[in-house]
């Protein structure tokens, strides 16, 4: 009995060692509690999850592990399971810490240890209700598309209302369809792929993916995606954020970037418009065409482009094309642009839903086509012309004699119609005289017949009714093949030349005549030189008969010379001679004088065919004229050696005027002869002539008197002249013999003149004038007495008396000037010194004295002047103090100029800093700027004016109370305010000046800078990768009542730095090239030293604006309901897509998953949105809670990323932080777990 005892013992041990064993192993919380619900036993999984001993446990109510406000349903839920009316319970346990876990518990009846007890088993479903908390969510998303369909089956088991509408189904008819039965991914594999990489990897994060709607509409998405499991089924949790636009947009720059290739790679000038007529793209064709660069002309018209003539036209036609829709290309015009030919097509394009776009045109320079066409009219007009203008009768035939064409004079003159008339008719239809037609015809076939050119006479009847002879030539001409085409017909007037050739005839025979009865030698010479005829007259000169000479040289006949030798008849080949002197030797040896005639006789083709030779015996003229010659040579060479002037005239007419008169007088010979003396004197001296020939004519010598002549220049110039009664050349005449004293009677009289000058200026000027010899003072001026106070004759009596006045300060000084002076006769003396006079008075003097020569030019002598400057020198000393206060009032001015310049600035948008350094001491540069906080507005102006010094200065100085006034009130500046400016501005300008003006306007709200160009036209833009001068253009102000202004906006972005300068600033900096900086303070340094350059000759003054990086947005949201949490995505949405429009949907998700799991926790989630700069900062925080964040891992691991992710999810207590790590750069949590921070780089 015993054994059996102790067997039955061992069996209950080893019993209950195996339950207590297989109780703790069970993973769920198992319970046994008694009828009053006082647990008796947990197991090791219960103990551990609820933070519990088993002695702490025991004799615990199972209504103590249970949060307080739900005991109460839990007495009435057990009681149901106990009855069997419900199955399960899904009240949370809560630790002993207070955390409560998610579980189901079921509840029965059984025995422990022989006694009635209740057996209760707790499942955590935390990771369920995680699951389905995060599919709750993901499905109340507003933005993007999300569905739960099965793993295996790809059923739809849910689908959001974004995913609904997108497609166009019903809800109802696509749960329990898959998307291959919708047939909604394009690729039918793609969603068997995506759970193969989410099983291999955890999830799918940014998968593009292409869907289509109900409609067959495409759909461009990012899908993300995770296996959940719910109720140990496995589900595919998708989202998907709509990407069509962009890739929408995407393709179209792609397709852009498409076109532009193709355009650029065409030889023609292409561009695409706008409806609006600007510009969107070019070609390179079109840039080196108009010399004009694509971002140059992108976003402008043709206005900015062409006249606005041409311009308007394009604008009619290009809107003609949109409104009309024709998708044909129509020519748009052809016209000369800088010298060259276009030839223009316009053509609308369409967007996808058939509207109209723009226009796309295409230009092909036709210059080389078009100058040829105009080349080839020209010569047209060129032949026309020509033809027109030639007189003979022109004419172009066909093979059957039918008129071609013809010039003019043929139409009107011959056929009696105009030109156009003529072409296809014969001679038969235009002539009226049948027989001459048939003629005309006749001679036409010969022609053709002959293939050669033919030349015939003929009559030709004008329209006139008058009869020519005309010479009529016709010439063939030959098509491409080679044959007779028809024939170019040539009729030449030459009725007057059948008139001369019998007029000819008429004089031949007159020669013939005259050659026998001329009184002079006459004989003809054929072209080898040979006598060909010999007259009467020649034989009775010569000797020789006509029979000895005909057939003879001439040279030898007449001059005993060959013809290479005679002179004369080389001579004679290009031109005639006419009286030329030579000799020729008669028969009987005698040399005879002749005067020679030789004309050239030439036939039609200016060949010379023989000369005609004429002579004239001179031999007994020419022996008289040379000794008449030898006689007056004699005479002439004594008068024209004489030295006075000598002149012989008849009744006042001069014969003959010497060498030494033309000399004198100016003239030549040959003006003077034949001209009466007159001319050559003054009309007084004239009266005085006349008066002496009449005296002279009573006594038989004249007696010798001054008068006056004038020189061919105009110049008077006196003489002595004597005259007397000559015979000259056969007749009476009067001799003149004039000697030259006007040098003699000037120096007389300009001695004269500066004795008298002397003595009246010495006595009536205010100065003292000393004339020393090297022993005594030989003169002094009356002056001496109203200067010195002292009698002339006082210093005349003693020279020191002068030094013992001289003031004390300056005595010894001059004591040793005075005597040095005196005896250094050659060296020049300056100085100035004081005296007092006997008066009391100090006077100051100025003593300069110098060299100079007495009248027999030996004896040395001294000038010396001396001027009272007392009151000069009060002057200079009232000058020195003007300029001493007018220094210092420029001083002043420019500390005022200084003092009135804005102070460096530096906000939290921008900074402002600025260099002022006036050319000289003060500028006619300045500048203001102002912020204004509630606009954030930086609102500015630079003006130069023209000039440098204090009038210039106080015109900036007006010009800054009128500027402040206007442009720095905050209000809209534009164009006419400055032009209202310039019209207040012009009254405070002088004739020659101006004013450069630059209003610069900052707009940080929108992002733009605008700048109001009048005068100044660069500024510097320093952007991150670049650094360049930007041209700017204006007209000056105070110049033209109305100038021409110029706005330019222009986008700024943080980072980026400007610089508004004056001319003097850019000059430089054009000068010595641009250099970039880093930063404000670099470009401010540069701009010292360039104020430093030696080049610089302006003002210079700049300021520089810094666009600071700190841009920042900030959104304060306080959410403690649904409706307020819906509220706050909608703003959460904005502020992302206004800040980050790329990241905007992922980010969206990480952000709503972190307010929701906070609003999740405890009803109430406070978010804050800031962006700063380049930075997007969201800060969520609620007062759940939290977990354990120490226990979240930062560092994820490729090979082990499923089991960190799930660790993530166990760790995080449904923060979400998955999610946002995916898709934020940085998040951090605080050591609680309630307070989250994402941060995103944009």
């Amino acid at each position: 009995m015993i054994i059996e005892k102790n067997d039955h013992t061992i069996q209950y041990n080893q019993y209950r060692d195996s339950f207590d064993l297989l109780f703790n192993k069970i993973e769920d919380y198992l319970f046994i509690l008694d009828e009053t619900g006082r647990i008796i036993r947990a197991n090791k999984a219960a103990l551990e999850k609820l933070e519990y001993t088993l002695e702490e446990i025991i004799s615990l109510n199972i209504k103590m592990i249970h949060p307080s406000v739900r005991r109460e349903e839990l007495l009435e839920m057990v009681t149901g399971m106990l009855v069997g009316d419900i199955s399960k319970c899904s009240i949370p346990l809560c630790t002993k810490s207070g955390r409560h876990i998610p579980v189901e518990t079921r509840v029965f009846r059984g025995k422990w240890e022989g006694t009635d007890v209740l057996y209760g088993i707790s499942k955590d479903v935390s990771a369920v209700k995680k699951a389905e908390d995060q599919l709750a969510k993901a499905l109340r998303c507003k933005l993007s598309m999300t569905a739960l369909s099965r793993v295996d089956t790809g059923e739809y088991v849910d689908i959001n209302d974004v995913l609904v509408q997108t497609l166009g189904y019903e809800r109802e008819y696509m749960l329990g369809k898959s998307a291959k039965d919708l047939n909604i991914f394009l690729d039918p594999k793609f969603r068997d792929n995506v759970i193969t990489k989410v099983i291999e990897h955890g999830c799918v994060i940014n998968s593009e993916v292409r869907i289509r709607d109900k409609t067959g509409n495409i759909y461009n998405k990012l899908l993300l995606a995770e296996i959940i499991e719910i109720s140990n089924n496995k589900y595919l949790l998708t989202a998907t954020s709509d990407i069509t636009e962009r890739r929408k947009q995407e393709r179209m720059e792609q397709d852009l970037k498409n076109i532009q290739l193709i355009i650029e790679s065409m030889p023609f000038l292409i561009w695409f418009k706008d409806k609006n007529g600007k510009y969107i793209i070019v070609n390179r064709v079109f840039e080196d065409f108009y010399k004009i660069s694509n971002t140059e002309i992108v976003g402008k018209t043709d206005f900015n482009i062409f006249p606005y003539k041409i311009a308007l036209e394009h604008k009619k036609i290009e809107e003609e094309l949109i409104t009309s829709k024709k998708r044909l290309l129509n020519p748009l015009n052809s016209n000369e642009v800088g010298g060259k030919w276009l030839e223009t097509f316009v053509a609308p394009f369409f967007r996808d839903d058939g509207e109209v776009a723009g226009t796309l045109g295409v230009a092909n320079n036709i210059t080389v086509r078009k100058q040829l066409e105009m080349e080839l009219a020209n010569q047209k007009r060129f032949l026309k012309t020509m033809l027109d203008t030639i007189p003979d009768y022109i004419f172009y035939k066909d093979m059957n004699s039918a008129f071609l064409g013809c010039n003019k004079a043929n139409a009107e003159n011959v056929l009696g119609v105009n030109e156009d008339e003529v072409i296809g008719k014969t001679d038969l239809d235009l002539i009226k005289d049948i027989e001459l037609a048939k003629f005309y015809r006749q001679k036409d076939q010969e022609a053709f017949l002959a293939g050669i050119t033919l030349k015939n006479e003929e009559k030709i009847v004008l329209t006139n009714g008058s009869v020519i002879d005309a010479e009529t030539i016709k010439t063939p001409f030959l098509d491409e093949q080679g044959n007779v085409a028809g024939l170019i017909g040539v009729s030449r007037d030459i009725t007057e030349r059948k008139w001369l050739e019998k007029q000819l005839r008429e004089q031949m025979e007159y020669a013939e005549l005259l050659f026998r009865t001329v009184p002079n030698a006459v004989l003809s010479v054929a072209k080898d030189g040979k006598i060909n005829s010999w007259n009467k007259i020649a034989e009775e000169i010569t000797g020789y008969a006509a029979a000895e000479v005909v057939g003879k040289e001439c040279s030898m006949v007449l001059h005993g010379l060959c013809r290479d030798s005679c002179g004369l008849c080389g001579n004679a080949i290009d031109s005639p001679l006419i009286n030329e002197k030579c000799n020729v030797v008669t028969k009987d040896g005698q040399i005879r004088h002749v005067l020679k005639s030789i004309a050239v006789v030439k036939d039609e083709f200016s060949e010379i065919v023989e000369k005609m030779e004429c002579f004239e015996d001179i031999t007994e003229m020419t022996n008289m004229e040379i000794e008449l010659r030898q006689s007056n040579e004699r005479y002439a060479a004594i008068v024209n050696n004489a030295p006075q002037i000598v002149v012989i005239h008849n009744k006042g007419i001069v014969k003959f005027v010497n060498d030494a008169g033309v000399k004198v007088l100016g003239y030549k010979e040959d003006e003077c002869i034949g001209r009466h003396i007159k001319g050559f004197m003054t009309e007084d001296s004239f009266i005085i002539v006349s008066s002496a020939l009449l005296d002279r004519a009573k006594e038989t010598t004249g007696i010798p008197y001054e008068i006056e002549l004038i020189k061919k220049s105009g110049e008077i110039i006196n003489v002595l002249l004597k005259g007397t009664d000559i015979i000259f050349a056969r007749e009476e005449a009067t001799l003149a013999v004039m000697m030259d004293i006007t040098e003699s009677k000037q120096l007389n009289a300009k001695l004269r003149a500066s004795e008298e000058k002397f003595r009246q200026f010495a006595e009536t000027v205010n100065e003292i004038f000393l004339i020393t010899d090297k022993e005594r003072i030989v003169y002094v001026s009356p002056a001496y007495e109203r200067i010195i106070g002292m009698t002339c004759q006082s210093l005349l009596d003693n020279p020191h008396s002068l030094v013992e006045l001289i003031h004390t300060a300056d005595r010894k000084r001059m004591r040793d000037s005075f005597p040095q002076s005196f005896r250094n006769m050659n060296e020049a003396t300056n100085e100035e010194f004081r005296i007092s006079r006997s008066d009391g008075e100090t006077r100051w003097l100025w003593l300069q004295s110098y060299p100079a020569q007495g009248e027999d030019n030996n004896s040395p002598l001294k000038a010396t002047s001396i001027v009272d400057i007392t009151d000069r020198k009060r002057v200079e000393d009232k000058l020195r103090e003007r300029e001493r206060q007018t220094q210092m009032e420029l001083l002043l001015a420019a500390r005022v100029q200084q003092d009135s310049l804005p102070h460096p600035f530096a906000g939290a948008k921008v900074s402002v800093n600025s260099i002022f350094v006036p050319h000289s001491t003060v500028s006619g540069d300045f500048f203001n700027y102002k912020w204004f906080e509630e606009q954030k507005k930086l609102c500015g102006y630079i003006i130069d004016v023209c000039g440098h010094g204090v009038a210039t200065a106080m015109q900036t100085a007006t010009f800054k109370m009128m500027l402040d006034n206007v442009l720095l009130t905050g209000e809209v500046i534009k164009e006419g305010d400055i032009q209202t400016i310039n019209q207040r501005i012009m009254q405070y300008l002088y004739e020659d000046s101006f004013v450069a003006l630059l209003y610069f306007e900052f707009d940080l709200l929108a992002g733009v800078l605008k700048l109001i160009c009048a005068g100044i036209t660069l500024f510097l833009a320093a952007k991150p990768d670049e650094c360049t001068l930007v041209p700017l253009s204006g007209c000056y102000l105070g110049i033209v009542n109305v100038p021409e202004i110029e706005t330019y906006i222009i986008p700024v972005k943080a980072g980026e730095i400007y610089c508004m300068m004056s001319d003097g600033v850019s000059d430089l900096i054009e000068l010595n090239g641009i250099s970039k900086q880093e930063g404000l303070t670099g470009y401010m340094r540069w701009f010292e030293e360039l104020a430093k350059c030696p080049e610089r000759n302006d003002d210079f003054s700049a300021v520089c604006i810094e666009i600071r990086q700190d841009l920042e947005e900030i959104n304060v949201l306080d959410i403690k309901g649904e409706v307020e949490l819906e509220r706050a995505q909608v703003i959460i949405s904005e502020f992302l897509e206004r800040n980050s429009p790329i990241h905007a949907p992922m980010l969206e998700v990480a952000v709503n998953e972190a307010m929701n799991n906070s609003f999740g926790s405890c009803g109430r989630v406070r978010v804050k949105t800031r962006r700063i700069g380049s930075r997007l900062i969201i800060r969520v925080k609620d007062d759940g809670p939290g977990f354990n964040a120490g226990e979240v891992t930062a560092k994820r691991v490729a090979s082990n990323y499923v089991s960190e992710f799930d660790g993530l999810l166990e760790a995080e207590g449904g923060r979400g932080i998955f999610l946002m790590r995916s898709f934020c750069d940085k998040v951090i949590y605080n050591a609680k777990g309630n307070e989250v921070l994402l941060m995103k780089i944009i």
